[in-house]
């Protein structure tokens, strides 16, 4: 599970808006042998990030100024990763085929030209999908536990990888 920690700055009826700062607290990140995220970090700078994500009604609501962690499970984010990458790409593979199976004569440009129609159709329907499934909050990530410390004047957030066990 990806899991950030950040305070809360929004409150709606069973969402919560987190603040975060990315920062190097890595160590493999920071030397660039992990995931990027230290690369990411040193080139965009020290910069801040709100995270929109529910909260179970079972748990405690979380107060304004409140240190959370939000969590989102890495098996989603494989499943997006294939969709917006392996849609596209089946289309184009797709609509050659049919291409060159009921036009085996036609130019290279005519190939060109579908697999570029088709790669876009399919970043098209992969996002529509993506936007269809983020408005029903599919997509959103969960506030995970909650601190009962204030930290309003200091924003102390920290981007971490926890294997899911």
């Amino acid at each position: 599970m990806i899991i950030e920690q950040g305070i809360v700055k929004f409150i709606d009826s069973s969402r919560v808006t987190v603040e975060c700062r990315s920062r190097l607290d890595c160590i493999r990140c920071a030397q660039g042998k992990g995931c990027g995220g230290g690369i990411l970090s040193r080139w965009l700078g020290n910069r801040q990030f709100q995270i929109k994500a529910y909260y179970d009604s079972g748990q405690v609501r979380p107060q304004i100024g409140q240190v959370v962690s939000v969590g989102f499970p890495a098996s989603r984010l494989v499943h997006l990763a294939a969709i917006m990458y392996g849609l596209p790409l089946l289309l184009v593979i797709l609509f050659l085929g049919v291409q060159v199976s009921l036009f085996p004569d036609s130019s290279e440009f005519v190939s060109i030209l579908l697999a570029t129609l088709a790669l876009l159709a399919g970043f098209k329907t992969a996002s529509m999908f993506v936007k269809n499934a983020n408005t029903k909050g599919k997509l959103l990530p969960s506030v995970l536990t909650g601190s009962s410390d204030n930290l309003a004047g200091e924003l102390a957030c920290s981007a971490k990888m926890a294997n899911s066990s």
